[in-house]
């Protein structure tokens, strides 16, 4: 647990994250009409969505499996079920 969470903390952490080629970014950078600003954020925001949907469904299906773990442990050793 301690070590996924220094790991999320050291991701989320970085200062500049460069999510193009030199090529690209080089063409953004030097259009007139300005329209690349942003280009590089959503990069990096379209390549996060995935995985944050499957940290989110990885962490509901796990909180479901152990609560059903748990129900299943308290029924076995309830004496009345017998």
């Amino acid at each position: 647990m301690k070590k996924g969470l220094f790991i999320l903390l050291l991701m989320l952490g970085t200062l500049q994250i460069q999510a193009q080629c030199p090529m690209c970014k080089t063409t953004v950078e030097n259009s007139q009409n300005g329209e690349g600003k942003n280009l590089n954020k959503a990069i990096v925001y379209l390549l996060l969505t995935p995985f944050l949907i499957g940290i989110v469904g990885g962490g509901v299906f796990y909180y479901n499996y152990r609560n059903e773990k748990r129900k299943a442990e308290l029924n076995l050793n309830n004496p009345d079920n017998f």
